[in-house]
């Protein structure tokens, strides 16, 4: 496949087993933007032709993935801060926001990112992702996940959380906040009652303070299909069990809300 920028010819090579990605924990939206990131960056690496090379390979534990340029490289010393927050170098609009983003995320999947380069031999990223045994499905983009739901019901014991939710508040999709179980379940059975509940996406705390937690929730209203459960819990066992077994997606609260900090 070929591809052109800033009048240079790039040609990218994609060697991978379909669908492989799908068994680690990573989700499609944040694996996607970050894959295209660094794509992208070996893209503005290369002056005149080049080559970029994508390979996809599973053994039985992993996943690995290496992204390979035979751009310009990176000096040592800038090498040591490609992964911290803000730094950015030869990127007029760069934030300095990609690698450490992706460093962040590769690690809430339990993996690891590398970057092997030298100044005028190119560049290769190496991304490790261990094989999800659980059928559990973690995602950090609520809102992509809740974008086509007229109502937002948001249940949260925090102050913080139902404050940092309001920002979905907005356009023709309504939030609604709930700090008791209770309350919310009278809510949505009253809204079955006069309309249905299809176009509302529930996004339920697992560590409520209340008799019940949110799955208990998520049970009595039978809303596994269209609710996300927020917990920073997500590795523990028992959680990533009872979800697995409901097949409702894990949101870790630090990432739920990434665009909200400037990801």
């Amino acid at each position: 496949m070929a591809l052109r920028s800033n009048d240079s010819n790039i040609t990218l090579t994609l060697d991978a087993i379909p669908k492989v990605l799908t068994s680690t924990r990573a989700d499609k939206i944040n694996l996607k933007r970050i894959l295209s990131n660094i794509i992208q960056n070996s893209i503005e690496a290369i002056s005149g032709s080049g080559n970029i090379h994508v390979v996809v390979k599973k053994s039985k534990d992993k996943v690995k993935i290496e992204i390979a340029d035979d751009g310009c490289g990176i000096e040592r010393e800038v090498l040591k801060k490609v992964f911290e927050k803000g730094f950015t170098k030869g990127k007029s609009n760069g934030s300095g926001l990609g690698l450490a983003y992706a460093k962040k995320m590769i690690e809430f999947w339990n993996g690891k990112i590398h970057v092997i380069s030298k100044p005028g031999k190119g560049t290769k990223i190496l991304i490790t992702l261990p094989v999800e045994k659980s059928e559990a499905k973690f995602i950090c983009d609520v809102e992509a996940l809740t974008s086509k739901s007229r109502f937002i019901a948001m249940l949260d014991d925090s102050e913080l959380w139902l404050k940092r939710g309001e920002a979905f508040d907005k356009g023709s999709q309504k939030l609604i906040a709930f700090s008791d179980p209770d309350a919310l379940i009278g809510w949505a059975d009253t809204q079955a009652k006069v309309g249905g509940i299809d176009d509302i996406s529930f996004v339920i705390d697992f560590d409520l303070k209340s008799h019940l937690n949110g799955v208990e929730v998520i049970d009595r209203l039978g809303i596994r299909k269209q609710s996300v459960l927020l917990t920073e819990s997500y590795s523990d066992a028992k959680v990533v069990s009872l979800c697995g077994a409901r097949g409702v997606p894990i949101a870790p609260k630090s990432l739920a809300f990434s665009r909200l900090d400037g990801f």
